[in-house]
């Protein structure tokens, strides 16, 4: 999810596919691997974030805060599975409103 909708690419309003290198990070340094997911849980995230060009309810908005924004849309893929940090602000914004 990125602040400017169709960027460039495949892209779903402020939803993107491959706009940037996963390393390339976006204002705080380069990205950075905090959790892998194997097996089952994998290919749960994954279709999931196949399907969400049909099913992320907040690809056409994007704000700061309190959400939607890519923190948002990263809790939504990961649903209740793994919470991101507090400092993922707009993190809560999917529990707000029911997708």
């Amino acid at each position: 999810v990125w602040q400017h909708s169709d960027q460039g690419g495949d892209s779903w309003g402020h939803l993107h596919r491959n706009l940037l290198k996963p390393s390339s990070g976006v204002g705080n340094g380069p990205g950075r691997l905090l959790r892998r997911w194997m097996g089952a849980d994998a290919v749960a995230i994954a279709e999931r974030i196949e399907w969400s060009p049909d099913s992320y309810p907040w690809r056409s908005v994007y704000r700061i805060f309190p959400g939607p924004n890519s923190n948002t849309y990263v809790q939504w893929v990961l649903q209740s599975d793994y919470t991101i940090g507090w400092r993922g602000v707009g993190r809560r914004f999917s529990r707000r409103r029911k997708a």
